[in-house]
């Protein structure tokens, strides 16, 4: 017999004329409203503890995806950096060589049966090399913009303009020799004019940017969190 019945034939029996029956409907309306509350808060509590199970799950599920996101994103920074440290390094290395390297000086037997000259090796040597300088410096525009948006701006910016500078330069030493190349074919007869754009361009690098290369490599560990040199 349920509670309700239970009430219904002490309200009876009440009815009937008993007072024990009216504090025993008291009892049990007491206790079945007691029950009824205390289902619907074991039931109210069952939903909460599902919601918060569901809640638990969602916000592990948003925290598991955004950790791959940031991961992804690491992994893309570096290789940009990397690219772009790649390309920067060829770039020096090119300039290094243009600025510094010296051609095998020719022997006085060459230079005595005309088979050689100074001038005409310099010419060959240096221009080889300013040559190189000018594809790598378009080389690292084409990487710095294709990975701009992993760099920080100052980063972009102070690298864009190292490489602006350098293309200057060195389009300044090529420009001559190709006037001199589309009017005539003894091209030698130049090398004493480009001596000063080639010193120019050397005193760039050897005074600026062999700092500002130790500058960089400090910038981009710290980007990638392996410490500085």
């Amino acid at each position: 017999m349920t509670e309700v019945n239970i009430i219904y034939s002490a309200i009876a029996s009440f009815l009937a004329g008993g007072s024990a029956s009216f504090v025993a409907i008291k009892y049990l309306s007491k206790k079945t409203i007691e029950h009824q509350l205390s289902k619907k808060i074991e039931s109210y509590k069952n939903e909460l503890t599902a919601k918060t199970e569901k809640l638990k799950t969602s916000l592990s599920i948003f925290s598991h995806e955004q950790n791959v996101k940031a991961s992804r994103i690491d992994l893309q920074k570096a290789e940009a950096i990397g690219k772009v440290y790649d390309s920067f390094s060829q770039l020096m290395l090119s300039i290094h060589s243009f600025a510094n390297d010296k051609p095998i000086p020719v022997s006085c037997e060459e230079e005595y049966y005309g088979h050689d000259s100074q001038n005409a090796r310099e010419y060959s040597f240096y221009t080889e090399r300013a040559e190189r300088a000018k594809e790598c410096a378009l080389e690292l525009y084409r990487t710095l913009v294709t990975n701009a948006i992993y760099l920080q701006p100052q980063v972009y910016l102070e690298i864009l303009g190292v490489q602006r500078e350098l293309l200057r330069l060195i389009e300044e030493y090529l420009g001559p020799i190709q006037v001199e190349q589309s009017g005539r074919d003894d091209v030698e007869e130049i090398v004493e004019d480009l001596l000063k754009t080639r010193a120019d361009l050397a005193h760039f690098y050897n005074e600026g940017l062999v700092k500002f290369v130790d500058e960089l490599v400090v910038k981009f560990r710290k980007e990638l969190g392996t410490g500085t040199v």
